[in-house]
């Protein structure tokens, strides 16, 4: 049986603000391209949800508020059931 040697722990060794200043560093250059898609990123998901436009979600926000939801069973082309 081999043992593992034992590995010290060292506090202090990693800067939270170091690394948030590293970090946009990296990004400075494209830093409002970067804000833009992540405003954009959180604004589509909330227009859908407001417009009712999520899909399946539509229909458990609706349960969940006591409404019912009418569904139709699914159609083909040519007029069977199987998708």
């Amino acid at each position: 049986m081999s043992t593992t040697p034992e590995i010290p722990f060292r506090r202090g060794v990693i800067s939270p603000v170091e690394c948030l200043t590293e970090g946009f560093n990296l990004i400075k250059d494209q830093y409002w391209l970067f804000l833009g898609i992540c405003a954009v990123a959180m604004i589509v998901p909330t227009e859908r949800r407001d417009r009712g436009l999520s899909g399946s979600s539509r229909a458990g926000g609706c349960r969940d508020q006591g409404y019912t939801v009418a569904t139709t069973p699914f159609r083909a082309p040519d007029g069977t059931s199987k998708p």
